[in-house]
């Protein structure tokens, strides 16, 4: 099984880094192999404006339990989004 460390995002969109770090957490059987494609979708935060959409996979090979990606946000001066981009499983 594959989840999300967290389930809200949120990020100053002048935070020193300009990158949102996700992580995603594999539980269960880590015996094999096992990949996801994900994407970007607009909540509160709009592509183009607010962050620069993802589309991409993740794989895991055996024993693998955590995988990272980063969204690119952009600033708009500083206002705060109550979350991220809504990501898609």
């Amino acid at each position: 099984m594959l989840s999300f460390l967290t389930t809200d995002f949120s990020i100053y969109e002048y935070a020193s880094s300009g990158e949102a770090l996700i992580t995603v957490v594999r539980t269960g059987n880590t015996n094999s192999s096992v990949s996801v494609d994900f994407y970007t979708r607009d909540g509160t935060a709009i592509h183009g404006i607010d962050y620069i959409g993802v589309r991409d996979s993740l794989t895991f090979g055996p024993g693998d339990i955590v995988k990272t990606f980063t969204i690119a946000i952009m600033n708009d001066n500083g206002q705060v989004q109550p979350t991220a981009p809504l990501i898609s499983r």
